[in-house]
């Protein structure tokens, strides 16, 4: 029988409290607008897609991790999705503060490109609305 060094299962409890962590999930996020500085990106995944060298990638992105945003403190509440032309399918989130505070996040993910979030400063109202209903939170 075969012992398992306690540091290995340590690492990989660590491991799996991270990716068990809530957050925003695309293929190759990247975010912006302020995301960088309070939360943490982690990645979910190997590598997906086009790995090819001799590929230019001009109709689609090289392959990349899934990866998670993670905020460093409140929580995220999803508000709602939609698909706009292009085949780019936008959700809204509201990033939650300790303090009270609210932040709304766009999350784009084009079918064949990188996910992008990033903060706004407003939600259509219908995303909003789904809230009285119940349906987000």
């Amino acid at each position: 029988m075969t012992t398992v060094p306690m540091s290995m299962v340590e690492a990989v409890a660590r491991a799996v409290e991270r990716l068990s962590r809530p957050g925003i999930d695309g293929w190759g996020l990247r975010v912006s607008g302020g995301m960088e500085a309070t939360g943490e990106l982690i990645d979910l995944s190997e590598h997906v897609g086009c790995t090819s060298d001799t590929c230019a990638h001009v109709s689609h992105d090289p392959a990349a991790p899934r990866r998670r945003w993670v905020p460093r403190s409140g929580r995220i509440v999803e508000l709602g999705s939609d698909e706009e032309p292009g085949e780019v399918i936008v959700r809204w989130f509201a990033h939650l503060g300790d303090d009270g505070s609210v932040r709304y996040i766009r999350l784009d993910e084009p079918r064949f490109f990188h996910a992008a979030a990033q903060y706004v400063t407003s939600v259509p109202d219908w995303a909003l609305a789904r809230l009285a209903q119940g349906a987000a939170v």
